[in-house]
């Protein structure tokens, strides 16, 4: 991540998986806006990002029909995000990913699902050390997950403590059962 102006920042990452004969790469670009405290969207962050993906098959065996030297496909992907600060101590995310579904059936359609989150972040006062509680739930594909995390900053001793995030739910159901 590169700072820009003061609370603005572009960031940039690369992500390889292989497995067996599976590859997929995820090359992204994220822009990540806030507003100054004279602005009337002072207390909005928000964020756009661009990922170009590739996933490629290495077949073992000729299937028919299919070249056997180049099973890949590639997509463009857009994704958006908010963070809201109601009350100096908290603030709410939103973020929605693969906004444009992109397509990677190598052999027809295979379209990647729109991923959504949310959560809530507070942070409490306890003397002069800091504590972080999350709250977050997201749904991809009509499967729900739910995370919670907390985290203890003791800044007199420069230590940290807390477990993260943790899962706390997990449906693998419908959207809304």
């Amino acid at each position: 991540m590169f700072p820009l102006e003061r609370g603005d920042g572009v960031g940039f990452s690369i992500d390889r998986f292989g497995a067996n004969t599976l590859e997929q790469d995820r090359l992204e670009v994220a822009f990540g806006k806030s507003f100054g405290a004279t602005s009337f969207l002072h207390a909005l962050r928000v964020g756009v990002d661009l990922s170009f993906l590739r996933q490629q098959f290495t077949l073992i065996a000729p299937l028919p029909g299919i070249n056997p030297s180049n099973v890949s496909a590639e997509a463009f992907s857009i994704g958006a995000g908010v963070l809201y600060d109601p009350f100096a101590w908290a603030t709410l995310g939103l973020s929605a990913d693969n906004l444009s579904q992109p397509n990677l059936g190598v052999v027809g359609t295979d379209t990647v699902p729109i991923l959504v989150r949310y959560g809530l972040a507070v942070r409490p006062p306890v003397g002069q050390d800091k504590l972080l509680l999350t709250l977050a739930q997201s749904v991809n594909n009509g499967v729900w997950d739910t995370q919670g995390g907390a985290e203890w900053n003791l800044i007199r001793w420069g230590s940290r403590f807390g477990p993260g995030e943790i899962p706390i739910w997990e449906s693998s159901g419908l959207a809304g059962r």
